[in-house]
């Protein structure tokens, strides 16, 4: 039996008491209260959790433990053929690093993680990882 239901016989049984039914009358309507916002309260916890297990998922098809090597202090990617992509992966948060006109070294946007070679490096590295 539902607590709500519980203080609506409390109230129908106390009936005839005028100083006890005003008070059964209060703590029903508090009670009431805390169950609208318990509910509530649950339904934003499930689409909170829905959201976060969503964002996991798309976290995990965005890249797979499985398809990165490290190396250098950095990740990369290899691709269905064996090679690796020509972009550096931040190990921290696994995102793309990024090289802008004018810089010479790889650096993270969210992280602020630079790698420690240079663009003209990375021919190199990536027949080194074959």
């Amino acid at each position: 039996m539902g607590i709500l239901k519980e203080f609506q016989e409390l109230i129908n049984d106390y009936s005839h008491d005028s100083t006890l039914r005003p008070r059964l009358v209060f703590l029903g309507n508090k009670v009431a209260k805390l169950v609208k916002e318990h509910t509530a309260l649950k339904k934003e916890f499930a689409d909170v959790s829905n959201q976060l297990a969503n964002s996991d998922a798309r976290q995990s098809k965005k890249v797979s433990k499985g398809e990165l090597l490290e190396y250098q202090g950095v990740l990369f990617m290899r691709k269905p053929d064996g090679s690796f992509q020509d972009s550096p992966y931040c190990p921290t948060c696994k995102n793309p690093m990024e090289k802008f006109d004018g810089f010479i070294k790889y650096n993270c946007l969210q992280c602020g993680i630079t790698t420690a070679f240079t663009d003209k490096d990375l021919p190199d590295i990536l027949k080194e990882l074959k």
